[in-house]
């Protein structure tokens, strides 16, 4: 069954849309259906795409082609009211060939017209079978104002609210609309959209009493712009033209046509240059005073819901009406705090009445929050949720052991079901199933990244029949390495620290009702346990026939892993024992490359013992064996973490002291100098590397480089190479760092590198690379990381300067980049790294994915080789460079010709006619030299001169009338504006004040500008988000900083930056990293948080030493009280009691004293430590 993902639409969140797809994509059980990816464009026009195109980090960059238009503007496609021809993309496909083109389709969209019926009715008329509610279902869900009034009509629970419609809004008194939600509602309140399910244009209001940003919320909620005249008048051409491109733009603005409204009439605007010369008119006009900018293609935001925030314990619960097991209702989605709490056993109950009462059909999501009195209020019913591995909907299914592609086999069949489709899904075909090991864990920035990249690992495989994915969390004590086997539940939603925690203390297993019992027993894969349970390696082999590892492989765990693993002949994706302990040590692997002859930075070793013996000596050691500027990373670094670009020795000194941590205290200052942004964890080390900074040789080009390799093996033993496109990163030299290659890759890196196109280059940049593939014996997948020197006619020269082993496999890490790169999702390269170390023949396993078939051949034109032969040179029928390939005849035939060339050359040089004429030409240039100079010394009258005034502080006018007495000339030749200085003031002379010149000299001078010139503002992200630290990076560009308001907000950090204002205009992050330029002297707005509460929560002091218990109460802002027992001995005593007493959630007021009793001995019932700190956890944020 063909099954078509929408995804895309019109909607604001149609990002949202994206890791919906994938993971449906992913999951879709291939022995049963074939996915078809559907995008819709905003227009709605529907487009086929490859499975790649799912990997794009957003909807408009997946659309990037922007339209140049004859007038100057540039703007996305989608944008402009025509149809352009989609020829960069894949086929278009018109909706009425939708029936013959899939079976069913699966909305993996959010918002407008994807929830509201639109997109529901037209799958009806169309007659193609789709998961979700019924058109009529969808308009009244979708619809908040409907939702409530249909709530209140069944007598379920909503939160007090006020509904107004636009003519309300635009036709109420100023302040009366305040006042009446002061009255009837408590705050906070939300501000959000009506009638349409959207996240977007929602605003959480603590005191509707500031009438200016109440007013912003409500046009907000409309999605209105508002651009006042007077601000329009005041704005120079840069910054017109820059506001039509913002708002024209889809997804930040309104598109175009654009409806325009003020004081005077109503227009619809097709064009850009249109709105341009429209507003530069209409703002002539004194009685215009703003412009009110909505989209004419998309429906009008009719209503907006001004509610009451719910204070309770949120919920979300999902109901399925199962074919053949009638209604079922998944278990509910809490806090993990509240997990155990009473109140969850009267959620099903409630939901079910609402599914029943309202009629739904199929499934449905329904979220609402608990209040303290026992109430239930019901806040959203949907039945297009998040579909992402993580989503709330999966997390049910897993509670009840079943995996996520089970689970969504049985949402298709409940969707058939509920649309009267008599024939059903066909019984899926028994076949044998090899368990995989997915070993996940570690701590610090490695073990979330190996926890990330093991559910993108499973996602992939649980959708591809043949194989069935097992997590195995590895946790390490003070006791030792110790692996579990993991619930589905905590895997796919749990944190990183929560599943260590889990694995300390497992609890009990779930009890369920019958009829869910009844359902587990029918559905459930017993591969999956209800609750972490032990699970040596030894055991392994009984559940698993391979391992794939995505463990930080620079620890000590997974290189012990790997021999366990070798000990009970489990195949795995890791490399060999001697491989990873090299590949560990930064230092011993550049060292074992550079005694095999491939080309490595020099590099210098410091260990902290060293550091500690002598911190001066170190430092200067560093900078005259290196010299600035130099990378340094940690000894033993894994994924880039801890990797940093020096310059200068504050730099030097603060990267050791929070390498080494030889003082804790000057932690947040070091932080700050290496501009470490807020929740960056850097790793504590006892040893680093530092090598110089690769610069450009003369003549080169230099750029740095990442390639991933997956080595394969054949039946016979031997081993072939597939390479993935390589990668050329943006950096300009500085290597990446963790988030810029496993994060963010898109944004920092071309992906194929430009060189790729030169078939001989990439091939002779793979051999080298290859080469330290093969001497380092990786039989594993791989990421090498190089600079290289290219220069036209020249091989390529390549220096090799880290290797990482077991790359994660995420969307936005290089990685998964370089699957999309090459036409691949992770299916097809898990199958072909999985099915090389099994022996297994594509034909063994059935209903493999048509990318992962596809990928039987190597990846990307790969270079194969074996162990006895060598490759043939590709084709370089295009590029002929030394050094690019193998030597062939015509190498052989070009270098005799060559020697005779050069023999020839030579001859002629000895020649006595080359030589008279070679004397003649130099006796002719000599001479023509000295008749110059002597010619030059009578016209310019060398030895006079008078002496130069100096001009420097002087007006350009007054000094232009001295110069003109003295017979000197004035130029201005470049200019700077400075809010600080007086324009027109010169700063500077050439020639300088008091040298000696000619009379008539044209003294040439700088001055400093009168008007402002347009400055390119920095992104928010490069100060960390911080508002003390972008004000400092806008002091430098000139540029100053004031206040406007301050926004409570307890979940992020003091200080955080919003968004800003310029002269009325919000400016937002996603705006600047697209480039907002301002004049200097300009002075920004901002809109900051602030985390101001006069109570924290009480510490739990029990069982904790002393000392431990004393920095708690420090960090907490509470004082220690009277300490009683354990006297003398109080550093290794332990608190047995407390006052006041712990109770969980309890706050007390900042500075209260907290009174420890102690005793020398642990107390009875505290547990013994079960989790030790891996190095690198350690963080002073």
């Amino acid at each position: 069954m063909k099954i078509g993902i929408l995804f895309g639409g019109p909607s604001r969140e149609r990002d949202r849309s994206l890791p919906n797809a994938r993971s449906v994509y992913a999951l879709l059980d291939r022995s049963l259906f074939e996915p078809v990816p559907l995008l819709i464009d905003a227009r709605g026009q529907l487009l086929q795409m490859q499975p790649a195109a799912l990997n794009a980090t957003s909807i408009k960059a997946l659309l990037a082609a922007n339209q140049a238009l004859p007038d100057g503007f540039s703007l996305s496609q989608e944008s402009l009211p025509a149809h352009p021809e989609w020829l960069h993309l894949e086929k278009p496909l018109d909706w009425s060939d939708l029936p013959a083109s899939v079976d069913f389709a699966w909305i993996a969209m959010q918002g407008a017209f994807a929830e509201d019926g639109q997109l529901q009715e037209q799958l009806e008329e169309l007659g193609v079978p789709y998961n979700g509610f019924t058109p009529a279902a969808c308009r009244y869900t979708a619809d908040r104002t409907r939702l409530r009034d249909l709530l209140d009509l069944h007598d379920f629970s909503t939160t007090p609210a006020i509904a107004i419609n636009r003519e309300e809004w635009t036709g109420h008194t100023s302040g009366t609309l305040p006042q009446r939600v002061n009255t009837e509602l408590q705050h906070p309140v939300w501000v959000r959209p009506g009638d349409i399910p959207t996240l977007a244009g929602q605003t959480q209001l603590q005191h509707p009493d500031d009438l200016e940003r109440f007013e912003l919320a409500i046009n907000r909620a409309f999605f209105e712009e508002i651009l006042p005249a007077a601000e329009w008048r005041d704005s120079n051409s840069f910054e017109r033209r820059e506001t039509i491109r913002l708002l024209g733009d889809l997804e930040d603005g309104t598109g175009f046509p654009v409806e325009v409204q003020t004081t005077e009439e109503k227009v619809v605007i097709d064009a850009p240059q249109q709105l341009f010369e429209y507003l530069n008119t209409a703002a002539s006009h004194p009685s215009v005073t703003e412009f009110r900018l909505r989209s004419h293609r998309k429906s009008l935001q009719e209503k907006v819901l001004i509610e009451q925030v719910p204070q309770g314990i949120p919920f979300t619960c999902s109901v399925l009406a199962a074919p053949e097991s009638g209604l079922l209702v998944l278990p509910p989605q809490v806090p993990e705090v509240y997990a155990n709490a009473g109140f969850t056993d009267h959620i099903p109950q409630l939901v079910t009445e609402v599914f029943q009462r309202l009629q739904l059909r199929a499934f449905a999501q329904i979220s609402g929050y608990s209040l303290p009195d026992g109430q239930f209020i019901i806040d959203r019913v949907s039945s297009q949720p998040d579909w992402n591995l993580e989503a709330p909907v999966w997390a049910g299914f897993g509670q009840l052991g079943l995996p996520p592609a089970q689970a969504l086999t049985l949402l298709i069949q409940a969707a058939l079901k509920s649309a009267n489709d008599t024939e059903g899904l066909p019984p899926a075909e028994p076949v044998e199933e090899t368990g995989i090991a997915l070993v996940c864990g570690g701590f610090g920035y490695g073990g979330g990244l190996s926890l990330e990249s093991a559910r993108e690992v499973f996602q992939w495989l649980d959708g591809m029949q043949g194989f069935r994915p097992i997590p195995i969390w590895q946790t390490v004590t003070d006791t030792g390495i110790h692996y579990f086997r993991l619930p589905l539940h905590p895997f796919l939603t749990a944190s990183m620290p929560e599943l260590h925690q889990l694995c300390s203390h497992p609890g009990t297993p779930p009890q369920f009702d019958d009829a869910l019992q009844a359902f587990i027993a029918k559905h459930s894969n017993r591969a999956y346990p209800k609750m972490a349970e032990p699970c040596p390696v030894n055991q392994w082999p009984a559940i698993a026939g391979y391992v794939w590892l995505t463990l930080p492989a620079a620890t000590d765990a997974p290189i012990a892993l790997l021999d366990q693993l070798a000990k009970v002949k489990l195949p795995h994706n890791g490399a060999t024992e001697q491989a990873a302990r090299l590949c560990a040590d930064k230092y011993q692997l550049l060292q074992t490359l550079d005694r095999n002859g491939i080309a490595v930075p020099n590099q210098l070793r410091l260990t902290r013992t060293e550091y500690e013996k002598d911190v001066a000596g170190a430092l200067n050691r560093l900078e005259s064996q290196v010299g600035y500027p130099m990378i340094v990373r940690p000894l033993n670094g894994q994924y880039s973490s801890g990797v940093q670009f020096l310059s200068t020795r504050a730099e030097l000194q603060a990267y050791t002291r929070l390498l080494f941590r030889t003082s804790p205290e000057d932690g947040q200052e070091a932080r700050r100098i290496l501009r470490l942004s807020p929740g960056t964890l850097f790793p504590q080390k006892p040893a680093m590397v530092a090598a110089p900074q690769i610069s450009r040789k003369a003549g080169y080009y230099l750029m740095e480089i990442s390639a991933h390799v997956c080595p394969l093996s054949s039946p016979e033993g031997t081993l072939s190479y597939s390479w993935l496109p390589i990668s050329e990163v943006r950096s300009g030299g500085h290597i990446m760092r963790s988030a810029e290659k496993y994060e963010q890759a898109t944004k920092y890196s071309y992906t194929p590198a430009r060189f790729a196109s030169d078939e001989g280059l990439r091939w002779s940049i793979q051999q080298q690379l290859e080469k330290a593939v093969r001497l380092l014996d990786l039989k594993s997948p791989a990421n090498l990381d190089a600079f290289v020197h290219l220069q036209d006619g020249k091989a390529p020269e390549v220096c090799i300067f880290d290797v990482n082993l077991q790359p994660p496999v995420t969307p936005h890490s290089l990685f998964g980049v370089q699957l999309a790169a090459a036409g691949q999702t992770p299916a097809g390269m898990l199958h072909q790294v999985i099915s090389s170390a099994l022996h297994i023949p594509d034909t063994d396993i059935q209903h493999v994915p048509a990318e992962a078939k596809a990928s039987a051949q190597p990846i990307h034109n790969p270079i194969t080789m074996n162990e006895d032969t060598k490759s043939a040179s590709p084709d370089h029928s295009n590029s002929q460079r030394p050094g690019s390939g193998p030597p062939s005849p015509l190498a052989e035939q070009v270098k005799a010709k060559a020697k005779m060339f050069m023999a020839e050359t030579w001859q002629f040089l000895k020649s006595p006619v080359f030589l008279r004429n070679f004397a003649g030409i130099l006796l002719m240039v000599f001479g023509s030299i000295y008749i110059v100079r002597w010619s030059l010394k009578i016209y310019t009258r060398h030895g006079e001169s008078i002496q130069v005034p100096d001009y420097t502080g002087m007006d350009m006018r007054d000094a232009m009338r001295k110069a003109e007495k003295q017979n000197f000339r004035i130029v201005a030749i470049d200019s700077f504006f400075d809010s600080n200085k007086r324009p027109n003031t010169i700063y500077q002379q050439d020639p300088m004040p008091n040298q000696r010149a000619k009379e008539g000299r044209t003294i040439y001078v700088s001055k400093y500008r009168a008007q402002a010139d347009s400055v390119l503002l920095p992104t928010l992200m490069r100060a960390g988000y911080n508002f003390d630290q972008y004000r400092t990076k806008l002091k430098r560009i000139d540029v100053k900083t004031r206040i406007q308001e301050r926004i409570f907000d307890n979940k992020q950090e003091e200080n955080t930056v919003l968004h800003f204002f310029h002269n009325g205009l919000k400016i937002t992050d996603d705006m600047l990293r697209r480039g907002v330029k301002v004049p200097r002297g300009s002075t920004l707005e901002f809109v900051i948080t602030e985390r101001i509460t006069n109570e924290v929560a009480l510490p739990d002091l029990i069982c904790k030493r002393f000392d431990e218990a004393k920095f708690l109460l420090t960090t907490s802002n509470l004082a220690l009280g009277q300490t009683s027992g354990a006297e003398g001995a109080e550093s290794s005593a332990f608190v047995y009691r407390q006052e006041p007493e712990f109770v969980p959630g309890q706050m007390v007021v900042k500075g209260s004293s907290i009174d420890l009793y102690l005793t020398t001995s642990r107390p009875d019932g505290c547990p013994e430590p079960a989790d030790v700190l891996q190095e690198g956890e350690e963080d002073f944020n």
